[in-house]
């Protein structure tokens, strides 16, 4: 029988004073090369003012929590949107050395590489980002085009492959393998690509050009001739959403959607929507508002607005994993709003939050709402094993190794529970519910030698604590009765 320790419930907050949901901000990660604040910027003289607010206030929120990889990935894509490269790849560095797995912060630091002629580690970030995210098909088409400039028609081929596996009819990937079929004699093949991908995008004239080269190759030269003629000076088609939200940032409107932002986190709900509302208006197309907009809705308790504003981002974005994140977490919410539970919008929920963990493998918070999701559906090792992905993740995140170590304890895996509760001791230092916790996981896994440190320390930092004083009778009985 497993020492019980006085936690017969094991089900509650490992925080006293807070619920799982009302945890403060992650702390910062111990390592070398982690910085502990924001870099200085240097003279934005030049810039609009709206450029240098967004500047300040991405610097700003790195100072407030420099620990918070999001932070440092925000201003990344600041100083990467204003062309501030060099200082933009230090910045998604210093995210990365905090989460590593995140694949939209490695293709981002992927295209700062490009920029700044650093092709070896370019191609090393879109990799990174095609393993992280294997469904995101830029990481792919771009990995391709360093690989061709590099003279590797061969590995180009193979990435473009994967692509086309997610994306069938992405038009950098299509007209990236015509290149690829050009440069291997294979001109035929690269007619065909692009004659099927122009049916689909007349309007690429890019394609159109590099099918004119194409066509004369292969000998049929008026049709060449008139390809040519009408392609010339065509820009390339790329869809890279990651990308264009970063360049979004360049846009007049972004300083009218932070100060909506603001007042939203200041709890300035009705201002904030009508803010939003109005940049919507302007920018019906950008799911950053859409996002924005909806949590607005949310907070006023509006969530079939709320659902729908993020079923038209879907549509827009399908590929962005934060729009199917929010709408499983929107969806989610719906389900308990009127008591009883409607399993039907949970299903709904768990395909979303199923399709943004597909997206972004490593996205811990999806991950986590995931586990949550489950739960709900009773689906209890199912969550906790999403809890557990969210928590290797995401090692510098306390309330995704309270979630995973609660879990694991209610499913009597204690000795799988202990790793997770030694590191939320690290995360959260001197927390008695923590050691209380860590010494029954240790006692029940048969490491009882062991359970009397975490278990003293908690007697130390709450000496009247019944549970706590109960715990240390308890384990004295059970070392006795061990040692025979």
């Amino acid at each position: 029988m497993g020492v019980a320790l006085g936690l017969a419930g094991c089900g509650e907050s490992l925080d006293p004073a807070q619920g799982a949901e009302g945890l403060g901000r992650t702390p910062e990660p111990l390592g070398s090369g982690l910085a502990g604040r924001a870099p200085a910027l240097g003279d934005l003289s030049e810039l609009a003012p709206e450029a240098r607010e967004l500047l300040e206030a991405a610097a700003a929120g790195v100072d407030r929590d420099p620990g918070r990889s999001e932070a440092w990935r925000q201003l990344g894509m600041a100083l990467h949107a204003y062309r501030r490269f060099g200082l933009a790849a230090d910045a998604y560095a210093q995210s990365l050395a905090r989460v590593a797995d995140d694949a939209r912060t490695q293709h981002c630091a992927g295209l700062v590489f490009e920029q700044l002629g650093r092709e070896d580690e370019a191609r090393q970030a879109f990799e990174a980002a095609a393993r992280i995210a294997p469904s995101y098909p830029p990481a792919y088409w771009r990995l391709a085009l360093l690989q061709l400039g590099a003279g590797e028609p061969q590995a180009a081929e193979a990435s473009l492959v994967r692509a086309l596996e997610v994306a069938p009819f992405d038009a950098a990937a299509n007209v990236t393998l015509a290149r690829v079929h050009l440069q291997s004699g294979r001109e035929a093949a690269a007619v065909d690509v692009l004659e099927a991908h122009l049916e689909r995008n007349p309007r690429d004239d890019n394609a159109r050009y590099l099918l004119g080269t194409a066509l004369r190759a292969v000998g049929r030269a008026q049709e060449a001739a008139r390809a040519l003629a009408a392609g010339k000076g065509g820009e390339a088609l790329r869809d890279d959403p990651w990308e264009r939200e970063v360049l979004a940032l360049r846009k007049g409107y972004r300083t009218d959607f932070l100060r909506a932002l603001e007042r939203l986190e200041q709890g300035q709900v009705d201002e904030a929507a009508r803010a939003l509302e109005d940049l919507f208006r302007r920018e019906p197309e950008d799911t950053l508002i859409h996002i924005a907009l909806h949590r607005a809705y949310r907070r006023r308790g509006e969530l079939d607005r709320a659902i729908d504003l993020l079923l038209e981002a879907r549509r827009l974005e399908p590929l962005q994993d934060t729009v199917h994140l929010h709408l499983a977490g929107t969806l989610q919410e719906k389900a308990h709003a009127d008591g009883a539970v409607d399993r039907s919008l949970l299903a709904l929920a768990l395909k979303s939050i199923e399709t943004a963990c597909e997206l972004s493998p490593s996205y811990a918070t999806a991950h986590a709402l995931h586990g949550d999701v489950l739960l709900d559906l009773g689906r209890e090792p199912e969550a906790v094993a999403a809890w557990v992905r969210a928590a290797d993740f995401e090692r510098t995140n306390p309330l995704w190794f309270e979630k995973a170590s609660l879990g694991l304890c209610r499913l009597g895996r204690w000795a799988d529970a202990v790793p997770y509760l030694e590191q939320l001791d690290v995360l959260r230092p001197d927390a008695p519910a923590t050691l209380l916790y860590l010494s029954a996981a240790l006692a029940n896994s048969g490491r009882l030698e062991e359970a009397a440190r975490p278990l003293e320390r908690a007697r130390e930092l709450a000496p009247e604590d019944a549970t706590i004083r109960q715990a240390v009778v308890d384990l004295r009985e059970k070392r006795r009765e061990a040692g025979g």
